[in-house]
């Protein structure tokens, strides 16, 4: 961790620390009312009492120490971001350690180092388990408190006086008080219970945690080969189609050759027929067009200069226009220059975009504007209808291979960016659900340039 996050993480733990040292002078009442129980109980003879200032004290050693072992976890932080290093371990431990001390010195208490060292040792074992997600800061502060709470009864555990456990004032009280009223009967089971409990759920909450990284990993992963077979089946379907188009237009030479080949034929024959001859030209132009168009659509590579009216007019020939519901218009700027496309495959993909729109309204009413805009640095195709719409979801997705909102094959939108990227252009979709759909392509003068649709 660089920069603001650590000084974040550094003047957090710092500012907790503070207050853990100093919230036994914040809440002296407290404090005075925790003596008054004990005092009470043992002047009253009553084990109840003794309960109640037993759970006082825990929450109260709890929440002291819940502040000073989050502001050192903090620290710790701010110097080392793993927490599987040996400079956050250490770090934590000193910080910790210089803190108890303090406390003692500020209060002239007697807390247990060596507790403490326990504690610290636990966190950092079980901390372990705890992986680096982002609720795992979290993870940690909760953690802490339980540990803090097993090992905060652990203070009222008689047997442990002689390692030093429950050597500060009020434990020591606590423990008076119960060897008077229960011979330390009370504490005994008491604080030993609620050690165990604690624990145990300390040990199950790291547990849990690990699982539910385990289950996270796993989803993701899951989800990661989902998305790689989808990527290689949408590839796979992409070559396929590809290969099988290439391999039909490919075999379309051979009969048009041969056509060619009995025409000429023809021809030298019929040579004297004025009629036969015209008619052998024609059909020798719709060959040679056949053949160019063929080739074209072989090779991406082949690029010709073409006026955009023409373009224009070749794409709308090639659309059936037989929905008498649909008003289809289009309009194109006076005076824009001839751009360089692979015209077959580029005409195919402004008419894929029509067609879309076409399919968007059905049997519906309504408009497809067709436009093509001069934009100096290119030319601004644009087709828009007032059909039902894509959702903000689903336009996401209609750029995948295989996806479609109409039960088509699902080529259609990324052929057409395939085809646009080509010619080094770009296109984007907009579209408000039952208002509006528009299209835009852009198509640079210059490959390379790019366009800002906004302008």
């Amino acid at each position: 961790m660089k920069g603001p996050g650590r000084n974040i993480y550094a003047i957090s733990g710092f500012i907790m620390m503070v207050y853990g040292q100093f919230f036994p002078a914040m809440v002296s009442e407290w404090t005075s009312h925790l003596f008054d129980m004990i005092e009470q109980s043992i002047l009253q003879n009553e084990s109840g009492l003794l309960l109640r200032a037993s759970f006082t004290y825990i929450t109260w050693n709890v929440f002291a120490f819940m502040l000073i072992y989050s502001g050192s976890m903090l620290s710790a932080e701010a110097v080392s971001k793993d927490r599987k290093r040996p400079v956050y371990q250490l770090s934590f431990a000193f910080i910790v350690l210089i803190n108890v001390f303090l406390y003692n010195m500020m209060y002239n208490e007697y807390e247990s180092y060596f507790m403490h060292l326990m504690m610290v040792i636990t966190y950092l074992v079980l901390q372990l388990i705890i992986p680096e997600q982002p609720f795992s800061l979290l993870a940690q502060f909760v953690l802490l408190f339980l540990i803090l709470v097993s090992f905060s009864w652990l203070d009222l555990y008689p047997g442990l006086a002689g390692m030093n456990f429950g050597t500060d004032d009020f434990a020591a009280s606590l423990k008076v008080a119960d060897s008077y009223l229960s011979e330390f009967e009370i504490l005994q089971n008491l604080s030993l219970s609620f050690f165990m409990v604690f624990a145990v759920l300390a040990v199950i909450f790291t547990v849990l945690i690990y699982l539910f990284n385990q289950q996270i990993t796993t989803m993701k992963k899951v989800q990661e080969q989902e998305r790689e077979l989808k990527e290689t089946r949408d590839a796979l379907l992409e070559s396929n189609v590809y290969k099988e188009i290439h391999a039909l237009v490919h075999d379309l030479k051979t009969p048009l050759v041969t056509v060619e080949g009995l025409i000429s034929l023809l021809e030298m024959k019929l040579a004297r027929d004025e009629k036969a001859v015209t008619y052998f030209s024609k059909i020798n132009s719709a060959t040679s067009k056949m053949n160019e168009m063929i080739s074209e659509i072989l090779s991406e590579e082949i690029k010709q200069d073409i006026n955009v009216d023409d373009l224009i007019s070749y794409v709308i020939s090639h659309i059936n226009f037989d929905h008498v519901n649909i008003d289809f218009t289009w309009s194109a700027e006076n005076n824009i220059p001839p751009v360089k496309v692979n015209r077959i495959r580029f005409a195919r993909a402004l008419s894929n975009v029509i067609e879309n729109a076409m399919l968007s309204l059905g049997e519906q009413k309504g408009y497809i504007h067709f436009s093509a805009t001069n934009k100096e640095d290119g030319v601004l195709f644009r087709v828009e209808d007032n059909g039902p719409g894509i959702d903000q979801e689903n336009l996401k997705k209609i750029w995948e291979e295989g996806f479609s909102t109409n039960n088509s094959s699902g080529i259609g939108m990324p052929f057409v960016k395939q085809v646009v990227e080509n010619h080094q252009g770009t296109v984007r979709v907009e579209s408000v659900p039952h208002q509006k759909t528009t299209v835009e392509i852009f198509l640079p003068f210059k490959q390379g340039d790019e366009h800002d649709f906004n302008h």
